[in-house]
């Protein structure tokens, strides 16, 4: 998951959105008549696998309209991929329509638990273990980073009296963030702070080994 800079987060944000209405046209018509088959041949590797995440997307496209409807979701629910993402955001409704609010590489690493975490990393196979390099906790996955591990303690205090709660929780980290922009800005800057320490932190760990 290489951060190579570019555009900023809203702009990459409006530019696949337009690429997707444009692929997506007329979705419900065409999605389940085109049979890999018919054009297999034609691509190549790179074509294939444009055209299957597009054949994906317009193939969900009604169930994903049908799911922002909701507040929440029994498809959700019920399937073990995106869990974590799911406990943070369980109103999808609020979030897809807040109006503020940037989602950026940092905090898409804390919403989806992929990124220099030892869980993912272990998983992915780039490393031996699932420890946190700074504390050792056996299961360092993105709720320990955020809410447990002693590396961020301080700034994880400083910004539970900022925002005036007793603790920061997976339960209330996301619907704090949409009570205000203000609110969205202060967690956004820690979670950055504490990603951007993680990845620092997983660097040295490798110049080392």
């Amino acid at each position: 998951m290489p951060n190579i800079g570019g555009p900023w987060p809203a702009r990459r944000k409006l530019l696949s959105t337009v690429v997707d209405s444009i692929q997506l046209y007329g979705a419900s018509t065409w999605a389940a008549r085109v049979l890999p088959a018919d054009v297999d041949r034609h691509m190549g590797s790179v074509q294939r696998k444009i055209y299957t995440y597009y054949q994906r997307m317009a193939v969900g496209l009604k169930g994903r309209r049908k799911c922002i409807g909701r507040s929440t979701t029994s498809e959700t629910e019920a399937t073990k991929d995106g869990r974590w993402t799911y406990e943070l955001i369980p109103r999808l409704r609020e979030w897809v329509l807040r109006r503020y609010g940037v989602v950026d590489y940092y905090l898409t690493q804390a919403l989806s638990g992929h990124g220099s975490f030892g869980v993912y990393r272990a998983k992915r196979g780039f490393r031996p273990d699932s420890k946190c390099t700074f504390c050792g906790e056996e299961k360092d996955d993105a709720e320990h980073t955020l809410f447990e591990c002693p590396a961020n303690e301080c700034e994880r205090q400083r910004l539970t009296v900022e925002l005036g709660l007793t603790r920061i929780t997976k339960d209330n980290l996301i619907l704090t963030m949409l009570t205000t922009q203000e609110r969205w800005d202060d967690i956004a800057t820690f979670i950055r702070g504490a990603m951007k320490t993680k990845e620092e932190k997983e660097r040295e760990t490798r110049r080392r080994d």
